[in-house]
């Protein structure tokens, strides 16, 4: 994790609570529940808890998202 994907976290989170600012219900919750993740984020790099050996490719069964018809 380097100072670029710190910045793009943070820029989500604001992006986030943006648009958590201009909805109401439950869209409103998902937006800040968003832009707390991304927040955390930037917690754990600042905190140097997140390292480039933890961002592994996930296996190809878990890159596909099935959605239901």
């Amino acid at each position: 994790m380097g100072p670029k994907d710190r910045d793009y976290f943070m820029l989500r989170a604001g992006q986030e609570l943006d648009a958590a600012s201009r909805s109401r219900g439950a869209v409103r919750g998902r937006h800040e529940e968003l832009a707390w993740l991304y927040q955390m984020r930037v917690n754990y790099i600042d905190r140097g808890l997140v390292n480039d050996a933890d961002e592994a490719p996930l296996p190809e069964a878990l890159r596909q998202i099935a959605i239901p018809a």
